[in-house]
């Protein structure tokens, strides 16, 4: 047979080949998707496949009627959604609702009111899983280079779709802020494949296409811009076309214009670029905005201590404290200092560190291999070992530095580094081996090895029990019995454009708590405060009409001198001044705060309050009484 139609026909085998296995890890792709969502219980039964959180439904519906805004009343806003430039807006980023939104319109113009949101999940997983199955997948063309290691790839895979942490996403409350984060390892996750993938046939077109996929990630949640970050450092070491000047420029750009879209919605949407709403979110959990919007102590926390924190909450299996968020000495490095924790998920143990400083040394072992003359497919792997290092080591380090000293910490925030983590222990499959002549020996040794790989897989499975309870699923009625919402009017206590005031008197229902109670049906306007004592949390929330200066009026602890003092005022972004300090008459003290960018804004904004010092953001009281608070 003629050289030529040899070539053809293995072209034509190949082909085949591959249309084959798109249909097979397609189907695997739908029953492993199918898999967790019905034995976690995401879906409960036919019918039962709304999410108790209506934020990503709400957002999604906002798209399909043109704006990013949930809506324009501030009676809408509800626990940890912010008011701000004239909507009521949510703060787990647009890249979800994106996702939902063609299956939304979909089901609008098959004339249902709307599309389940755990089978648009679903979706995700099946197309997901059929990305990651794509490390197993044949050469498509006879210039790829061939993958001898089908035996570690096979470990990837089974470590991307089974890790522990992101299965035990599924078993927990599952949440807006669970689902956030297990659409993060999803993406996460699917670049690393990707970078992994296109080591086989490197073009500089594909780069660049990973480059605008790796952009995309801030929108679905902010810290996978360290992971996009990794991505590019990745592709110019892959493609050496990327090396060059012009290569890095497109590249970069590619990449950027993901970043700049998150900025420029920000901007739209809290009135600043680089706010994603964190500052502006609404809560009854006063210290921690108190932490997001003032001070908090852990800011001055040194760095040795702070990093003893870290690593035992990443590698020291803490225990579980749910919502009792300011317990102390309930992990061996943890700090004395007061700080926001939240643990209710079992994340890493040691196990995973020592996995990780192993796949840190193969790599860099793998780094002699680079540019050798060894077999292609070793070096291929190898090539392999130390680009999921270095995407691993550009995402982890970022993140360490963010977390190192931030005022909240939580188990869902653990969970941004799992990527990372898997990309490491990755790089200890990649890059792997043993000192060994025999081929017998050798090949034995790397059998047990994955033997124990895989049983520990398995423990750490087994060993992940969440605090919170599974996740629950709705029937569409049930969801709107829930969550349906009308416009409303803004309705202000204050009528005038120009003056206005909230005195105390108020009576509170004996059935709701003092502090939460609403003024006027605003949900949160004036929470932290007990209207009927004046007692105030750390901080208080008040909607205010048009301010151009904030008098306070407030009784501060005994004994309390003027330069102790710990009152702070911020209306949305904007920290305000002091101005003066007035004494009135039983122990009364009048706080003026300026309002220097009195532009025309969108009406009404939210003013925050806060009463103590930062090591006492704990406290259920702050010892200050609020008599009034006025504004013109």
């Amino acid at each position: 047979m003629p050289q030529r139609a040899l070539q053809g026909h293995s072209y034509l085998i190949m082909v085949n080949l591959s249309r084959k296995w798109l249909w097979i890890r397609t189907l695997c792709g739908i029953a492993f998707a199918l898999v967790t969502v019905l034995g976690t219980g995401l879906i409960g039964g036919w019918g039962k496949w709304y999410s108790p959180s209506p934020h990503y439904r709400h957002q999604t519906d906002s798209f399909l009627q043109g704006r990013l805004s949930l809506s324009q009343s501030p009676m809408d806003t509800a626990h940890d959604l912010t008011w701000s430039e004239g909507g009521v807006h949510q703060v787990w980023g647009l890249g979800v609702p994106i996702w939902r939104l063609p299956f939304e319109a979909i089901a609008r113009v098959c004339g249902y009111p709307a599309f389940p949101d755990r089978l648009s999940l679903a979706a995700a997983l099946a197309l997901w899983a059929a990305i990651v199955l794509n490390l197993l997948s044949p050469a498509k063309h006879a210039s790829e280079t061939p993958e001898p290691s089908h035996g570690r790839n096979s470990l990837i895979v089974g470590l991307i779709l089974l890790c522990p942490v992101f299965v035990e996403l599924f078993n927990s409350k599952f949440w807006v802020y669970e689902e956030a984060v297990a659409y993060e390892y999803l993406f996460g996750t699917g670049i690393l494949v990707g970078l992994l993938k296109h080591l086989r046939a490197p073009t500089f077109r594909g780069s660049v296409f990973i480059a605008v996929l790796a952009g995309l990630g801030p929108l679905i949640r902010p810290t996978l811009i360290f992971y996009g970050i990794g991505t590019v450092a990745a592709l110019i070491l892959i493609q050496p076309k990327a090396r060059t000047f012009r290569g890095i420029i497109a590249v970069g750009l590619a990449f950027a214009m993901g970043p700049f879209l998150v900025l420029a919605t920000n901007h739209l949407r809290f009135g600043h670029p680089m706010e994603f709403g964190h500052q502006l979110n609404l809560q009854h959990l006063f210290g921690s905005m108190y932490a997001t919007r003032f001070d908090h102590p852990f800011a001055k926390e040194p760095l040795t201590s702070s990093a003893r924190e870290l690593i035992g909450l990443l590698f020291g299996t803490p225990d579980l404290n749910d919502f009792d968020l300011y317990r102390k000495g309930f992990f061996p490095a943890q700090s004395p200092t007061v700080r926001w924790r939240n643990l209710y998920l079992r994340t890493y143990d040691v196990s995973w560190l020592v996995g990780m400083v192993a796949g840190a040394g193969f790599a860099a072992r793998s780094i002699r291999f680079l540019g050798s003359s060894a077999p292609s497919g070793d070096r291929t792997r190898h090539e392999g070992a130390v680009t999921a290092m270095i995407w691993s080591l550009c995402a982890t380090i970022p993140l360490c530095g963010f977390y190192l000293r931030n005022e909240v910490i939580s188990s869902r925030y653990l969970i941004d580094f799992a990527p990372a983590f898997v990309a490491a222990l990755s790089a200890l499959i990649l890059g792997f081996d043993l000192p060994v002549r025999s081929i017998k020996a050798r090949t034995k040794a790397m059998r047990v090895a994955a033997y124990g790989f895989i049983v520990w897989i398995a423990v750490e499975g087994l060993l992940t029990q969440p605090l919170s309870p599974r996740p629950e699923a709705l029937t569409y009625p049930e969801w709107l019995s829930i969550h349906h919402r009308q416009d409303h009017a803004p309705r202000l206590r204050v009528t005038s454009l120009s003056t206005g005031s909230m005195p105390i008197g108020s009576v509170a229902p004996d059935s709701v708590p003092p502090f939460h109670v609403p003024w006027d049906g605003i949900p949160h306007n004036g929470a932290g405060w007990d209207k009927v004592t004046g007692d105030t949390a750390s901080v208080v929330i008040l909607f205010v009409d048009d301010p151009q200066f904030i008098r306070v009026d407030v009784h501060p602890p005994k004994n309390t001198s003027q330069a102790a003092l710990w009152v702070g005022a911020k209306l949305d972004r904007e920290h305000l001044p002091l101005t003066s300090i007035t004494k009135l008459p039983e122990g009364r003290i009048r706080l003026l705060f300026e309002v220097r960018n009195a532009e025309k804004k969108a009406q009404p904004q939210v003013l925050f309050l806060a009463f103590g010092p930062p090591e006492a953001l704990d406290a259920s009281l702050s010892g200050y009484q609020l008599q009034s608070v006025n504004w013109r």
